[in-house]
């Protein structure tokens, strides 16, 4: 389905707009930044559906607003629904419906794990990342500014028997509570850096 562009009077809220749009079957809509929406809604038969929303904010006199809406069952490619939404919805027995769902809840768990994250904690990932310059790192330091994440880069120099930290600058990891990691404290990463140190050096060693 395509974009639908119209008037979204100011001071509407998304739950009084999509109401007008798809009718009285709107229970509860949620906005994820600004654009996502998410809306539960009541079907004839008393089923409870998620229709996830793409929406955009136009600076127009008029047409202001748009939507593309997608239901459920036809497995939305976005798949951040808060645990809200979810939580009002009808059990399933359709099969794309089903894989969203589960995308969503994993999506809400991620996110709660990587709020237990703190400042000077140490985070390895599962997958190796690539940089620029085709560096590839998978242990950081993390360094939290307010609800910022940033991260240093942790490695084990074999010469000096320490854990060192890469202060010269910072390394931006895009959507990084998506991705599989774990939380270590800095005994735990100095074990973890120092053995992959040790094997890098014995492939590099000369026979």
């Amino acid at each position: 389905m395509g974009w639908t562009v119209t008037h979204k009077p100011k001071g509407q809220t998304l739950k009084e707009f999509f109401t007008e749009e798809f009718g009285e079957g709107v229970l509860d809509v949620a906005q994820v930044g600004f654009t996502e929406a998410y809306v539960a809604y009541k079907c004839r038969d008393g089923r409870v559906i998620a229709i996830a929303c793409h929406i955009r904010y136009y600076n127009a006199p008029y047409f202001n607003f748009g939507y593309k809406d997608v239901s459920e069952d036809m497995g939305p490619y976005i798949c951040n629904c808060p645990e809200r939404i979810l939580k009002q919805l009808s059990p399933t027995d359709n099969n794309w419906a089903k894989e969203w769902r589960k995308r969503c809840w994993e999506g809400i768990r991620r996110k709660k794990k990587s709020s237990l994250i703190r400042d000077g904690d140490f985070i390895k990932f599962r997958e190796p990342i690539s940089f620029q310059g085709e560096e590839t790192l998978n242990l950081f330091k993390v360094e939290k500014s307010g609800r910022r994440v940033l991260f240093k880069r942790a490695y084990y120099s074999l010469s000096l028997d320490d854990l060192l930290v890469y202060d010269l600058c910072y390394y931006r990891i895009t959507k990084w509570q998506m991705r599989e990691y774990e939380i270590l404290s800095e005994d735990e990463a100095k074990k973890v850096a120092k053995r992959e140190a040790e094997e890098i050096s014995r492939q590099y060693k000369p026979a």
